[in-house]
């Protein structure tokens, strides 16, 4: 197997359970699922702090106080952080972008040679 197969098979390794007869996809792996609940939960918070702070802006004695009240989602939007990055988001991300490029290097190949 050339370097290129083997390194999206690994990446397919590492984002999915596949079936160990035809390595067709059975799932998304434990790490995967915990990535896009961590990186929702993320997002979550995030929001939580443009909301809060969209709020705070249209009340003075609210937007006065907003230094120490952001503190609050400031912290939940570092502990979303870095929950996503301990568990594993950069492996995630690394294995996403290794198959995302080789299809996209399929398709130009596949687009080009259908070319006249």
């Amino acid at each position: 197997m050339d370097p290129v197969h083997q390194h999206v098979e690994e990446a397919k390794r590492v984002l999915y359970n596949l079936d160990p007869v035809n390595g067709s996809i059975i799932g998304k792996s434990k790490l995967y699922e915990m990535y896009e609940k961590n990186a929702a939960e993320y997002a979550k918070a995030k929001s939580d702090y443009a909301v809060a702070y969209a709020k705070a802006r249209s009340d003075p004695s609210a937007l006065q106080a907003w230094p120490l009240t952001a503190t609050t989602y400031q912290q939940a939007v570092d502990r979303a952080w870095n929950a996503w990055m301990s568990a594993g988001k950069n492996k995630i991300e690394r294995a996403l972008n290794t198959v995302a490029s080789v299809s996209r290097k399929i398709s130009v190949g596949k687009t080009t040679s259908s070319s006249p």
